[in-house]
């Protein structure tokens, strides 16, 4: 008996040892990563109604999420605020790796033929339609700022990918073995370098932290501004941030 337990731990060991690769894959895909995960405060300052907006996100770590967009196109930029004289000022990263980090949490390997992804915001909030889109080793498409486009050698029977989207509660549940990848167009869109992982032996959940405001995801067209003189119209008074501080969104 004491034999046979002795056997049947070894394996367990030597089943959860199997799969340290694979975090390790997972994890790498997402990089730059964070680890600062206290409760971070936001204010948003804006305006619209359901066809077009405008808002900023200004947090207390000194980031901006900044989202305008009408129709289906947004427009957004993410970068740093500082108090300057009798104003707020705003100033956008360029597009380049670094723009977005991450924190990931995984759950056990238990087998389960689907897999769950809660995708959440740097204040913890979900985020709703956030996609993630399956292919195979050949990908039929690219998603650009215009939103997803069909490659030229497309078969014209193609009806196009399926696009998985996050529901209001930042959850999605994907079949682990219907495509051998996952592809997530709008991180590679704002961090300007594609972003994708394998589905063979994917965990059970996966938890995905991201360091931007979740408004930036909602919206199939994307563009990303890097101009600081785009945000002229955009301006935040001392007076109202003033006004902001007791307005936690």
């Amino acid at each position: 008996m004491k034999r046979l337990s002795i056997y049947l731990f070894a394996i367990a060991l030597l089943t959860s040892c199997d799969h340290s690769k694979d975090e390790e894959k997972i994890i790498a895909a997402f990089q730059p990563a964070f680890s600062n995960l206290k409760n971070i405060g936001t204010r948003f300052t804006g305006s619209g109604d359901t066809f077009c907006s405008t808002g900023i996100y200004l947090n207390d770590d000194s980031t901006f999420t900044f989202e305008g967009g009408c129709e289906g196109r947004s427009f957004v930029s993410i970068g740093k605020w500082q108090l300057l004289g009798d104003s707020v000022k705003l100033i956008p990263h360029p597009k380049n790796k670094v723009n977005l980090s991450y924190n990931i949490k995984l759950s056990k390997w238990n087998e389960n033929p689907f897999a769950i992804f809660i995708i959440v915001d740097k204040t913890n909030k979900p985020i709703e339609n956030f996609a993630i889109q399956p292919f195979n080793s050949k990908r039929l498409y690219n998603y650009t700022e215009q939103g997803l486009r069909l490659n030229t050698q497309v078969s014209k029977d193609f009806d196009g990918p399926e696009i998985y989207k996050t529901d209001t509660a930042g959850t999605i549940k994907l079949y682990k073995q219907k495509t051998d990848s996952l592809n997530f167009p709008k991180l590679g869109l704002l961090s300007n370098k594609p972003i994708s992982i394998s589905t063979n032996y994917l965990p059970d959940t996966i938890q995905i932290m991201i360091n931007v405001n979740r408004t930036i995801f909602f919206y199939d067209e994307v563009r990303y501004i890097k101009n600081a003189e785009k945000f002229a119209d955009h301006k935040i008074a001392l007076t109202q941030f003033k006004r902001l501080k007791n307005k936690q969104h």
